[in-house]
């Protein structure tokens, strides 16, 4: 039981991280769009 719960851990966090960076890469960019667009009127 205890190693399951260390595999699964384990699969969770690099579930979390792949979805953080691959998420957060767009909200970035789209963010970085907008202030930019925001910024020069």
């Amino acid at each position: 039981m205890q190693l399951f719960f260390l595999h699964w851990s384990m699969w969770e966090n690099h579930v979390i991280q792949f979805h953080y960076k691959s998420h957060l890469t767009p909200i970035l960019f789209f963010l970085g769009i907008k202030s930019q667009t925001y910024f020069s009127h």
